[in-house]
């Protein structure tokens, strides 16, 4: 009945394929948030959350800035910055929290799923 494990090895070799398929071709999460400013205006950013590739690009859609950076993607939060700034985005309720070092302050902000930019190509 068992054949000394090759089974299960195989089995779980397969379990493992299948699961790196669905990450690559789920592609990039877009959400959209907005900070507020100094004066309690929106600050509206626009992020593309690519886990297969293990980054975060943000898109201050007020500026036309876009940085991106390196992030951590794990079950429950995605972590990116740059020391100076610091984000935690929450996979479970969409919350995103900002750091700003210099400031020494915490922010938050309530995000959205953004539908996908629409290309020719």
């Amino acid at each position: 009945m068992f054949d000394g494990g090759g089974s299960m090895k195989m089995l779980a070799a397969a379990v493992l394929a299948l699961s790196a398929t669905a990450l690559q071709a789920a592609g990039p999460a877009y959400i959209k948030c907005a900070f507020k400013d100094g004066k309690g205006d929106p600050w509206p950013v626009l992020i593309t959350a690519d886990e297969a590739n293990g980054t975060v690009t943000l898109l201050f859609e007020k500026t036309g800035r876009v940085s991106q950076m390196r992030a951590s993607f794990g079950p429950e939060l995605v972590k990116f910055g740059d020391g100076s700034i610091d984000y935690q985005l929450s996979r479970v309720d969409l919350k995103i929290r900002r750091y700003t070092a210099i400031l020494r302050q915490n922010d938050t902000a309530q995000c959205v799923l953004a539908e996908p930019p629409k290309r020719a190509f």
